[in-house]
């Protein structure tokens, strides 16, 4: 299915943000906690009600967006297959928080609660914990596991469902989001991937396209830091494959009302790209 003949309104790419935003709160969160699980061998209880109303949060969006009766036609799709690992999370993760509460409060019970039956209500109460507790103790390992898992194959769901947005909005949201929302879902980086996986060309198409965009919204800096995000030393494969639209970005940035001096700059080293790589 091409990218092109889908059409999503302002209203589904803000909300498709706010899936990602609150998947990626979630994904951390929860990775986070595995890491310390591993090397530790215990996990606190706290934060985990915030993280699975992230994916939550997540969950009912992609609903929403996703699961219509032309997504469910193919098991390929994109959106369906996205909107499955979502959910798919969502509920093994609860397992998680279920595992991680009996470890937490049938301790205290084995301790205490025991010593105050009488003999055959204590031997009962003291096998049902005891069974219980070596259970999920025994499955959180693998629950944690299946969910780090899941979260690795919801990137590579992502990486084929972003090019569907590559003609709305989101780009720009990431670009403006670059040094918060995007650097918490990514790292540092993280601005760089997402268009990486979000646009056919990479990065340097991303950079381009909402370099562009935000000049012709009259963004005139943030526009000219776009640009030079795409010229800086881009690799010659990428680099021809965005020239025709760096020739775009010197129409753009001609015609816009920029300051002088950066305008004469930035049109010099555009021009010396289109140059080189045409």
């Amino acid at each position: 299915m091409s990218a092109q003949k889908l059409d999503f309104d302002i209203e589904q790419v803000s909300l498709f943000w706010d899936v990602l935003s609150f998947f990626y709160k979630a994904r951390n969160g929860i990775l986070n906690k595995y890491q310390k699980y591993k090397q530790e061998g215990t996990v606190g209880f706290a934060g985990f009600d915030e993280l699975i109303e992230y994916l939550n949060k997540a969950k009912t969006g992609s609903h929403e967006l996703f699961r219509s009766e032309d997504a469910k036609q193919s098991s390929n799709d994109p959106r369906s297959l996205f909107d499955f690992v979502v959910s798919t999370i969502y509920h093994e993760s609860l397992h998680i928080k279920e595992h991680v509460y009996i470890l937490h409060a049938y301790a205290s019970v084995q301790h205490t609660h025991v010593k105050q039956c009488d003999d055959s209500l204590g031997r009962w109460v003291g096998k049902y914990t005891e069974e219980i507790f070596t259970h999920s103790r025994a499955e959180l390992p693998e629950s944690f596991n299946n969910v780090s898992s899941l979260f690795d194959s919801c990137e590579t769901v992502l990486s084929h469902l972003l090019p569907f947005f590559s003609h709305t909005n989101l780009g720009r949201i990431a670009y403006c989001s670059r040094t918060s929302t995007i650097r918490e879902m990514f790292g540092s980086n993280g601005i760089i991937k997402f268009y990486n996986m979000m646009y056919k060309a990479g990065a340097a198409e991303g950079f381009v396209s909402v370099g562009c965009v935000l000049i012709k919204r009259g963004f005139y800096l943030e526009g000219a830091k776009a640009l030079k995000h795409m010229l800086r030393k881009p690799d010659e494969q990428t680099a021809k494959c965005v020239v025709s639209k760096a020739v775009e970005a010197i129409c753009v940035v001609t015609h816009s009302k920029m300051p002088t001096r950066t305008k004469s700059k930035l049109l010099s080293e555009l021009n010396r790209f289109v140059q080189k790589y045409k």
